[in-house]
C-alpha cells in the first residue's frame, strides 16, 4: 500500500504522509530490517521532512548491502539534513557496490541506471566536506569512462562524461586548485566538447583560473571567447513557441552571468572598484563566498564579512564558505569570532585533505593561536567531545570491502582459436596492442556480413590507430574458410576465427542463456587487456566511425597513465 501510494503521488496526490508512514511503521514493527519499508520511508519524506526518515537512512544499506540503491537513497536524507559527510559515505558505498557488480557481471558503466547520477552526487557531497582528492578521482573517472553512441553521447546531459566534467571543474574552482584546472583543460583531460553548453563552461572556468592567477592577457581571451559564443548562439535563438530564447537556457546556463563575473574580476584587477561591483551585481550565478572575497580584495571589509556570513548561512555544513569566513574574520581583525568559526570548521573538516590551499593558509594562522592558553584548552575539550560520540560512524563498515571507489576496465577473457590459415590466433600474444573483436553469427547472417564488410574497409585506418581487428564466428573452421575465400568479391581482410562450440562467445557473455542462442558482440580491448567498450545485442554494431574515435581516445588515456 505504501509503495503504490508513493508511486501514484504525482497523479492522485499522496494524501496524508503521516498515514502512509503509519503503514510503513506497521511493517517495520514486524520486520525491522525490511528493505522495502525503509526505502519508501526515505522517498516519502525526501525533500519534505528528511528528519522523519533519519532512522531508516541509518539502517537501509545494512538491510541490502549488495544493492547500490540501498546505499544511494540514504544520501538523499543526509543531504536534506546537510550531513554531507554521511551523504558522501552513502554515495561512496553505492559506487563501490556498483563497481564490484560491474566487474563481476562484465557490464559497462553506461549500462547501469542512475550510475552517473550516483557518482556525481558523491563528488558534490565529498567536496562539501573537503574530500577533494576522492571527489576529483571519481569525477575524472566519469570523464574517462566508456562511451556509447546511443546511451551517453555529447548532448546527453545525464551522461557520465558531462557530469564528470562539471564536478571536476567545480571542485578545482572551489578549492583554488587553479594550476590543476588550467593543466586539466590545456592537456585535454577534461575533454570539453564543442557543444555550446560546454564551450561556455570551459571559457568561464578558465577565466576564473586566469583571474585568480592575475593573468590579464589570458583572462581577456576567455572573456572574448564568451562574448563571441553569446553573439553566435543568440543569432540562432529558437523557433519553438514558448521555448527558451537561447539554447543554453534549457540547461540552466547563463553566459551573461559568467561574462559579468569575469568582467568584474578584470576591472577589480585594474583598480576600477565601482565598475567591478556593478558587473558582479549582474552576475546572478556568482557564488556568495566569491563575492565576499572580491569585497575583501577591494577592502570593503563590512561587505566582505556580511557576504561571508550569508554564504555560511545559505550553505550550512559545507567547508569552503566556512573557511572563507574564518579567513575574512581574521583579515578584518576579529580574531575571537574567527576562532569560534574555526572550531566549527575543525569539526567539519575531519575528513578533509589537509593540503588544500585554504586549509594550509588557515593552519599557519592557527599556529599563531597556540600561544593563547584559552584557545589551546578549548580546542582540546572540543576534540574530547568529538571522540566516541558518533554512534553511526562507530557502527559503519569498511567501505573498501564493498568494491573499488572508481571504475576500471574488466580484463578481457583470454582465448585462442584457429584462424582460416590454420594458425592459432591468441589474445595473450597481443599485449601492448588494442584489439577490436567482432563476434558474428556465421556466414549466413546477412547483417553480420554487412558489419564485417564495413569494418574490413577501414582495416588500414584501424592499423594506423594501433588496433588489430579480429572476427569470431559461430561457424566451424571449414565454413569460416569458405567465407574467407568466397567468390562473390566481398573482402573480409581481418582474421576470421572459428568458435563452433561457442566457448569464447559464452566467456564474453555474447550468449543468451535463456534462449540458448549466441549474440552479436563488439568488444574494444585496450593495450593493457581491459575491455573499454562492448555492445552485445540481437543486431550487429555498425558504427565504424564511433569505434575509431573511441579507439583514438582510449589510446591517449592508456598512454598517459
Amino acid at each position: 500500500m505504501a509503495m503504490v501510494t508513493w508511486q501514484n503521488a504525482g497523479t492522485d496526490g499522496i494524501g496524508s504522509r503521516q498515514a502512509v508512514d503509519t503503514v510503513i511503521d506497521s511493517v517495520l514493527q514486524s520486520e525491522t530490517m525490511h528493505p522495502g519499508a525503509h526505502h519508501y520511508r526515505i522517498h516519502l519524506w525526501d525533500g519534505v521532512k528528511p528528519a522523519r526518515a533519519e532512522k531508516s537512512a541509518g539502517i537501509y544499506a545494512r538491510t541490502a548491502p549488495g544493492i547500490a540503491h540501498a546505499w544511494h537513497m540514504p544520501g538523499h536524507t543526509y543531504t536534506g539534513l546537510k550531513r554531507y559527510g554521511d551523504a558522501a559515505y552513502q554515495q561512496e558505498g553505492s559506487a563501490r557496490v556498483d563497481h564490484a557488480a560491474m566487474a563481476r557481471d562484465r557490464t559497462m558503466p553506461f549500462e547501469i541506471h542512475n550510475y552517473a547520477h550516483n557518482n556525481q552526487w558523491f563528488c558534490t557531497s565529498a567536496s562539501h566536506v573537503g574530500r577533494v582528492r576522492d571527489a576529483i578521482a571519481v569525477a575524472r573517472n566519469l570523464v574517462e569512462q566508456p562511451r556509447d553512441p546511443q546511451k551517453n553521447e555529447l548532448n546527453d546531459g545525464g551522461s557520465s562524461q558531462r557530469s564528470g566534467r562539471i564536478r571536476w571543474a567545480e571542485v578545482l574552482i572551489r578549492y583554488e586548485l587553479w594550476d590543476d584546472l588550467i593543466e586539466a583543460t590545456s592537456s585535454g583531460a577534461l575533454d570539453w566538447s564543442d557543444i555550446p553548453l560546454e564551450r561556455i563552461q570551459k571559457a568561464y572556468t578558465l577565466g576564473l583560473a586566469y583571474a585568480a592567477r592575475n593573468d590579464a592577457a589570458k583572462l581577456d581571451e576567455q572573456i572574448e571567447s564568451l562574448e563571441k559564443l553569446v553573439e553566435e548562439e543568440a543569432k540562432k535563438g529558437t523557433k519553438k513557441e514558448g521555448g527558451p530564447k537561447y539554447p543554453w537556457e534549457a540547461n540552466g546556463i547563463n553566459p551573461r552571468s559568467a561574462l559579468a563575473e569575469l568582467e568584474g574580476y578584470r576591472q577589480l584587477a585594474q583598480g576600477q572598484i565601482a565598475p567591478a561591483f556593478e558587473q558582479f551585481a549582474k552576475a546572478s550565478g556568482m557564488k556568495t563566498e566569491a563575492l565576499a572575497r572580491a569585497h575583501l580584495q577591494a577592502r570593503n571589509f563590512g561587505f566582505a564579512e556580511t557576504n561571508a556570513r550569508k554564504a555560511v548561512d545559505d550553505n550550512a555544513g559545507q567547508l569552503p564558505p566556512l573557511a572563507t569566513l574564518v579567513e575574512i574574520l581574521i583579515a578584518v581583525g576579529k580574531d575571537k569570532d574567527a576562532q569560534d568559526a574555526y572550531r566549527k570548521l575543525d569539526a567539519l573538516a575531519k575528513q578533509a585533505d589537509r593540503d588544500l590551499p585554504i586549509l594550509v593558509r588557515l593552519e599557519r594562522i592557527v599556529d599563531r593561536w597556540k600561544s593563547d592558553k584559552d584557545w589551546v584548552e578549548s580546542r582540546a575539550k572540543q576534540g574530547n567531545r568529538q571522540e566516541g560520540t558518533d554512534e553511526a560512524a562507530a557502527n559503519r563498515i569498511d567501505l573498501t570491502n564493498l568494491g573499488p571507489l572508481i571504475w576500471s576496465p574488466v580484463p578481457a577473457e583470454s582465448f585462442a582459436l584457429t584462424e582460416t590459415t590454420g594458425a592459432s590466433w591468441e589474445l595473450a600474444q597481443r599485449k601492448g596492442k588494442m584489439v577490436l573483436a567482432l563476434f558474428y553469427l556465421g556466414g549466413k547472417c546477412a547483417h553480420c556480413m554487412q558489419q564485417l564488410e564495413a569494418f574490413g574497409k577501414e582495416l588500414e585506418a584501424f592499423k594506423k590507430l594501433g588496433v588489430e581487428v579480429v572476427a569470431i564466428s559461430t561457424d566451424d573452421l571449414e565454413a569460416t574458410k569458405s567465407l574467407k575465400n568466397n567468390k562473390d568479391g566481398i573482402k573480409f581482410p581481418m582474421p576470421l576465427l572459428a568458435d563452433p562450440k561457442l566457448e569464447v562467445f559464452k566467456s564474453y557473455r555474447a550468449y543468451d542463456d535463456f534462449e540458448k542462442q549466441p549474440m552479436h558482440g563488439t568488444f574494444l580491448i585496450d593495450a593493457r587487456g581491459g575491455v573499454r567498450f562492448q555492445r552485445i545485442s540481437a543486431e550487429p554494431f555498425l558504427d565504424v566511425e564511433f569505434i575509431k574515435t573511441e579507439a583514438a581516445r582510449v589510446s591517449k588515456l592508456t598512454a598517459v597513465k
